[in-house]
């Protein structure tokens, strides 16, 4: 603008984005995160969701316990809610191919009634009372995954989606989405069940679409319930161009790793996050 008259209280552009970061960073330590924070947790949202480029899950299973360790385990919960909701919209709006909305429509479903439970169960139940049984089922999961995503009755993984969904697709989503609401884990039991189902590049292409309706649950019960907060939207915000980066970085990852590798690549981030959990 010329001259500047726009500009609120006619203060120059430095003075102005020297306020606004200040303002934000006040806002930030509100909440127990310093600037070393911000430093160590910013470098673990990119790596996150490179993952995520990579897998179409995992962003939570790495930032949660981090993030719980820096700044409060359910403002990690919320957080990992609204990067959730953002890079599975992401990945949904880029994806080109056919969307069997058969086969995934009631998983989705299933997700949002168990994430709307979770979510509001979070403002009650104590989460450190189950960080060793979470730490446990992630140890768990990542081994099998490491061990090489052994299928059910030795079948091979598939490349088409079935007709139609089973009872046991649905179950296994409702609990999937009860552990979102919770602990900020949603792609955890989803994805130890398609991942021994699908091919890599089905199992992303399924699961994205799932943990989009489970995350904008989520997010949506936190925001009713009056849990989320300025600061941790101004977190969510400041993280989004490291969401996006992730993202790109990880879609270009995929072609480029066999079904092996992929598993290895899932199984060492689970166990990784179960050790930490346990400390």
């Amino acid at each position: 603008m010329p001259g500047g008259e726009n500009r609120l209280d006619g203060a120059a552009p430095g003075a102005y984005s020297r306020g606004t970061m200040s303002a934000i960073q006040d806002s930030l330590s509100s909440i127990g995160l310093s600037e070393l924070g911000i430093l160590i947790l910013l470098p673990i949202i990119f790596l996150a969701f490179v993952m995520k480029g990579m897998t179409g899950f995992g962003p939570g299973i790495v930032i949660v316990p981090i993030a719980a360790l820096l700044f409060g385990a359910r403002e990690a919960v919320l957080l990992i809610g609204i990067l959730d909701l953002a890079s599975n919209s992401v990945i949904v709006m880029t994806d080109r191919a056919a969307r069997a909305h058969r086969f995934w429509l009631p998983m989705a479903v299933a997700m949002i009634a168990g994430s709307v439970a979770g979510s509001t169960l979070l403002r009650f139940v104590p989460q450190r009372d189950y960080t060793i049984l979470l730490a446990i089922v992630v140890a768990v999961v990542g081994a099998w995954f490491l061990s090489g995503r052994r299928t059910r009755h030795g079948l091979a993984l598939m490349s088409e989606l079935p007709e139609r969904v089973r009872p046991v697709d649905v179950g296994v989503a409702l609990a999937s989405g009860l552990f979102g609401g919770l602990f900020g884990l949603a792609g955890l039991l989803i994805a130890w069940y398609l991942g021994s189902i699908f091919t890599k590049e089905l199992f992303r292409r399924v699961i994205v679409h799932i943990l989009l309706v489970s995350a904008a649950a989520r997010v949506f019960t936190y925001a009713a319930t009056g849990m989320l907060t300025t600061e941790v939207l101004l977190l969510a915000a400041g993280a989004i161009p490291l969401l996006l980066a992730g993202l790109y970085c990880g879609d270009r990852l995929l072609p480029r790793i066999s079904e092996n590798w992929f598993g290895r690549v899932i199984g060492i981030v689970l166990l990784i996050a179960a050790g930490r959990m346990m400390l």
